[in-house]
């Protein structure tokens, strides 16, 4: 009895690690399509951008706004000492 309990015990963990090392080696070969490169690049090449920095300090709530000339997004900011960036990218 101990024996099969062994045997049983020796099969499920050689399934388990065959089954890991399947994931494992599944998730480090991705192939991308041509399409995917062209989006990868796409992102890549728009890193620079329209950086609008606003700043509402000061005593009293206030609120700022700023507009992208090139996307046409405006962002506003209420508030004491609050500060947030607006970056467009086109």
């Amino acid at each position: 009895m101990k024996l099969k309990g062994m045997v049983n015990m020796a099969l499920i963990s050689l399934f388990i690690i065959a089954a890991g090392y399947n994931v494992y080696r599944s998730q480090k070969n991705i192939n991308f399509t041509d399409l995917a490169k062209e989006n990868i690049e796409a992102l890549a090449n728009s890193e620079g951008g329209t950086r609008h920095t606003l700043d509402c300090g000061g005593a009293g709530i206030k609120a700022c706004s700023a507009t992208c000339n090139k996307c046409n997004v405006t962002l506003t900011v209420y508030g004491n000492g609050k500060s947030a960036t607006l970056t467009c990218y086109q």
